[in-house]
């Protein structure tokens, strides 16, 4: 009888511990079954004094949320600009410069001609597969969730501890 008494008293202990933890699920922060705004989970981490270690998180999580909405796709393909631009100009740069070698040689195939070639072709599809990647709503959810997957792990560590000093 005194195990069965010990055993529930584990397990009241656990459940009420597990209600206290912050969740995150799909761009909602949750406690006790109760919705949380950013306003409240900063106000959390400060509660706990995590919020120097949890604010960039939130912040990077805000935008990246942003940036996911469909009215801010002209923000997404306004970021993926610059790595499109830089692409065509280093991988132009380098396919120019083993032209230039190769016409300089009088042999367009020669090793340092194909090497640039094969830079220049890796730079520019690099470099576009980054923008493409830049531009998708996907990606940046990705990025928030992981974010805020980030903050609620902190979050919990920290009332984690403080359940323990009150134990």
């Amino acid at each position: 009888m005194k195990l069965l008494n010990i055993l529930i008293g584990f397990l009241i202990s656990t459940v009420c511990i597990g209600q206290d933890l912050v969740e995150y699920e799909d761009g909602t922060f949750f406690r006790n079954g109760v919705e949380l705004s950013i306003e409240q989970v900063e106000q959390l981490s400060l509660e706990y004094k995590v919020l120097g270690k949890t604010r960039h998180l939130i912040n990077q999580g805000v935008s990246s949320n942003e940036l996911a909405k469909p009215e801010s796709e002209a923000k997404r393909n306004a970021r993926a600009t610059g790595p499109t631009a830089l692409g065509i100009i280093s991988g132009g740069l380098c396919l120019w410069t083993g032209n230039f070698i190769g016409e300089y040689y009088d042999n367009p195939t020669n090793t340092i001609s194909v090497g640039f070639y094969a830079i220049g072709t890796l730079c520019a599809s690099t470099m576009l597969s980054i923008a493409n990647k830049i531009a998708k709503p996907e990606s940046w959810i990705t990025a928030r969730d992981g974010a805020f997957k980030e903050v609620e792990r902190k979050l919990n560590e920290a009332i984690q501890k403080e359940i323990e000093l009150k134990n």
